[in-house]
């Protein structure tokens, strides 16, 4: 009897959701293992029904039926069942902090939103903000323990009353330009094998895809789920960034970038600032580098690319920002 709660509560752990909705799969797949090995009755326990026969009959049993369950039980696969899910991996020996992947999460999101949004050359409506404010069901923390720590985001559909159709639609297809774009990223192909034909689309769903490469501590991002048709998740990878890099370099040769002006707006949906009074550059900025700047108005000094694309109008990334230091009087 210990050894059959021990198969059940492994069987809990690797799938709970199998465990929840057929509490009795253990114990019925049990009595049919019984069934299929002994003629008689199997009201009776184990070590009854082999009493007739060496000890070694009972110990191949119940390794027989161990083997069973261990073949027909996996561990669970949260984006085979799940509308979306994010793994993080964090870095060895790094502990886990709700900033981190609450922060992750939130740049996943607005990510998401600009891209289905900058399509049509705006800020997200506020059904676009509805349709990707996912409902969170669950987060599993896994704590280090000679392997590095993890924290897996389940989520949901957002908690909308009336579905829009076309809305839902935008979303998934600009899910599925980051997936592909993060698909691209993490394998050798040349740019020419990057199955996004408009260079405008492809421009700017690397930009956003920027901003879901790991940071803060993370070392791996698996994103996958029935929302974007993957059972199998996508990965991300720090290293990735410079294969992004190198699409929004495709059209256009970065030239080096260093001004001083003032912030003339903040968009943290978009992931950018706008520098200058009267010549106006957008400048693409990394999450964590916004905890640089704070509010418009403000002098700053901004290092990067300037990118001038075919079509669109040119833009920044920054790759390091710092206001200026108010003088004292």
């Amino acid at each position: 009897m210990q050894s059959l709660l021990l198969i059940e509560l492994k069987t809990f752990a690797r799938q709970p959701l199998l465990s929840s909705e057929d509490p009795r799969f253990v114990v019925e797949t049990y009595a049919n293992f019984l069934r299929q090995h002994f003629p008689r009755p199997v009201s009776s326990p184990l070590h009854e029904l082999v009493n007739d026969k060496p000890e070694a009959d009972f110990v191949c049993a119940l390794q027989a039926f161990r083997e069973l369950m261990n073949g027909s039980i996996r561990d669970e696969n949260p984006f085979e069942h799940n509308e979306l899910a994010i793994d993080l991996t964090f870095a060895h020996e790094r502990t886990p902090t709700a900033t981190a992947f609450t922060s992750y999460y939130e740049e996943f999101r607005r990510a998401t939103r600009a891209i289905v949004s900058s399509g049509k050359g705006g800020r997200p409506t506020k059904s676009v903000e509805q349709a990707t404010d996912f409902s969170i069901e669950e987060i599993r923390i896994t704590p280090k323990n000679g392997r590095p720590a993890s924290a897996l985001l389940v989520l949901g559909p957002p908690n909308v009353g009336q579905q829009d159709f076309e809305t839902d639609r935008m979303v998934r297809e600009g899910l599925a330009s980051l997936v592909t774009m993060a698909e691209w990223a993490g394998s050798d192909a040349d740019l020419r094998s990057l199955a996004i034909d408009n260079s405008e689309e492809r421009t700017r769903t690397a930009v956003q895809a920027l901003r879901v490469v790991p940071r803060r501590g993370i070392q791996k991002v698996k994103i996958g789920g029935k929302l974007i048709g993957r059972a199998k998740p996508i990965e991300l990878e720090p290293e990735q960034e410079l294969r992004f890099v190198e699409v929004i370099g495709a059209n256009s040769s970065p030239e080096p970038f260093d001004e001083k002006d003032e912030i003339r707006a903040i968009d943290l949906d978009r992931g950018f600032l706008r520098l200058g009074k009267k010549k106006k550059i957008t400048c693409y900025v990394r999450p964590d580098q916004f905890s640089n700047v704070a509010a418009v108005g403000v002098q700053v000094r901004v290092v990067g690319k300037r990118y001038r694309p075919r079509t669109g109008t040119p833009f920044v990334l920054v790759e390091w920002l710092e206001p200026e230091k108010e003088t004292e009087e």
